[in-house]
C-alpha cells in the first residue's frame, strides 16, 4: 500500500507550443504523461489538478485529445482526477469532463483516505469571499482533515501592486484549522505557514511557461500525518526540457569562456535527455545569456555558437543604478509581469483576427518586444519578397 494518497500536478497548460514564437513542440504533453506515470507508479488514489489544465479557453483538437488520453489512462489505473478551473481554462462545460473519471471540485467535495477535498474555481476579487463563505458554511467535515483546492493570485506571495484577488490569511479566517490549501497560478513550487496557521502549498507549473520561472518542476505527493502530526509531503522532479542558464557575462573574456566551454555543457544536456528518454524535439535546450550592456556589440558572437542546437534568450543588464532607481525598476518589472498575465488572460478569451493574435502572442511571450518586432518585420519583408517573386514567375 502506498504511503501517499494523492498526487498534485500543478498548472499543466496543455498546448502545442509553450513559446508561440519559437519552434519548441510537445513540452507540456510529454511532462503531463511523465506526471501520470509517477502517479501510477506511486499507486495514489487521486490526482489533483488545481486549475490551468489547458492554456486557453478555446482549443484546437490536440490539447483536448492529450487531456482525455491522460485522464483515461489514470482512470484505467483506478485513479480518479479531481480538478478545478483556472482563468486560462475556464469553460462550460469544463474541458476535463471529456473523461468519465474526472470530478469537478467547484462547490463539491470528494472523500479519500480519511480526508475531504473541496474546491473553488478561479474567482475575481469581488467574488472570492462569497465563495470562501460558501465553503465555511457548508463544510461538514473536520477542517483539520480537509484539503481546499483553489487557483488564485495571493498576497503575500505576490506583492500588493500585482492586484492579488485575496490574502492567504483570508482562507484561515473563513475556515479556521483548515488542514491544507493547495493553490494553483503561482508557477513556482512553494509551501508556507501563514501567521494564522494556514499551511499553503503551490505545486508550481509543470514545465517552464516563461524563462523567468524556476527550471525545476515537480509532482507533489500528499500522505497522512505521521505520529508527531507532521504532514507527509514529498515531491518528485519531472523530466523537462534542459535549461542552460549561463552566469552573468561581464567582459569579452567571459564570452571567450562560453565559446570554449559551451560544447561540453551542451553534451551534458544531451546525456540528461537520453537518461530521461526525452523526445528529440525537446532536446534543444533553453539557453539564457545575461550580459553587461557594454557587451552589446560582442554578444551576438554566441548566436553562431549555439546555432540550431538551442533556443537563446537574451537579457541585457543595464548600468548600475541607485537603490531607489533599482526599487522603482523592480516595481515596474512586477507590475509589468502582472499586466502580461492579465493581457494573456484577456487574449485567451477574446476573438480577433489570427494575424493580430499571432503578433500579440509573440510580443507577450518573447524576451524583448523590440527584438521581437524586428524579427516580425524581417519575416514580413521576406514573405513579401517571396510573394513578389512568385507573382513575377507566374506572369512570365
Amino acid at each position: 500500500m502506498s504511503e501517499f494518497f494523492a498526487a498534485v500536478f500543478g498548472d499543466v497548460h496543455l498546448k502545442d507550443k509553450v513559446y508561440s514564437n519559437r519552434p519548441m513542440y510537445g513540452d507540456s504533453y510529454f511532462v503531463f504523461n511523465a506526471a501520470i506515470d509517477i502517479a501510477i507508479d506511486k499507486e495514489v488514489k487521486v490526482v489533483i489538478l488545481p486549475g490551468d489544465i489547458l492554456d486557453k479557453q478555446s482549443n484546437n483538437s490536440k490539447p483536448i485529445a492529450q487531456l482525455k488520453a491522460g485522464l483515461d489512462l489514470l482512470g484505467d489505473a483506478g485513479i480518479d482526477v479531481l480538478y478545478i478551473q483556472g482563468q486560462h481554462c475556464m469553460a462550460d462545460p469544463p474541458w476535463p469532463s471529456v473523461s468519465n473519471n474526472a470530478v469537478h471540485l467547484h462547490r463539491n467535495s470528494y472523500e479519500v483516505a480519511g480526508y475531504t477535498i473541496v474546491g473553488i474555481d478561479f474567482q475575481a476579487k469581488e467574488n472570492l469571499q462569497d465563495e470562501l463563505s460558501w465553503v465555511s458554511e457548508t463544510l461538514k467535515a473536520d477542517p483539520a482533515k480537509t484539503i481546499l483546492v483553489m487557483h488564485q493570485v495571493w498576497s503575500p506571495w505576490m506583492p500588493d501592486f500585482t492586484l492579488p484577488q485575496g490574502h492567504l490569511d483570508d482562507v484561515a479566517r473563513f475556515i479556521p484549522d483548515l488542514g491544507l490549501l493547495v493553490t494553483g497560478d503561482l508557477h513556482e513550487w512553494k509551501t508556507d505557514r501563514t501567521a494564522e496557521g494556514l499551511i499553503a502549498l503551490s505545486p508550481g507549473s509543470m514545465c517552464m511557461q516563461s524563462i523567468a520561472e524556476p527550471e525545476d518542476k515537480y509532482v507533489t505527493l500528499l500522505g497522512h500525518c505521521d505520529e508527531y502530526g507532521h504532514d507527509m509531503t514529498a515531491k518528485v522532479r519531472l523530466p523537462t526540457r534542459p535549461f542552460i542558464d549561463w552566469p552573468l557575462l561581464g567582459t569579452v573574456s567571459d564570452i571567450e569562456d562560453v565559446i570554449r566551454e559551451f560544447d561540453e555543457v551542451f553534451a551534458d544536456t544531451q546525456s540528461y535527455c537520453e537518461q530521461n528518454s526525452l523526445p528529440d524535439e525537446m532536446c534543444a535546450p533553453l539557453v539564457r545569456f545575461r550580459y553587461d550592456h557594454s557587451l552589446s556589440g560582442d554578444i551576438h558572437r554566441l548566436e553562431k555558437l549555439v546555432g540550431g542546437r538551442g533556443h537563446i534568450f537574451w537579457k541585457e543588464i543595464a548600468p548600475k543604478v541607485s537603490q531607489g532607481e533599482l526599487d522603482a525598476y523592480e516595481l515596474g518589472v512586477h507590475a509589468g509581469l502582472n499586466a502580461i498575465k492579465t493581457m494573456e488572460s484577456v487574449l485567451s478569451s477574446t476573438d480577433c483576427e489570427p494575424a493580430v493574435r499571432e503578433v500579440a502572442e509573440r510580443l507577450l511571450s518573447g524576451g524583448s518586444p523590440e527584438e521581437e518586432l524586428h524579427r516580425l518585420r524581417k519575416e514580413r519583408m521576406e514573405e513579401e519578397k517571396h510573394r513578389r517573386e512568385v507573382d513575377e514567375f507566374e506572369r512570365s
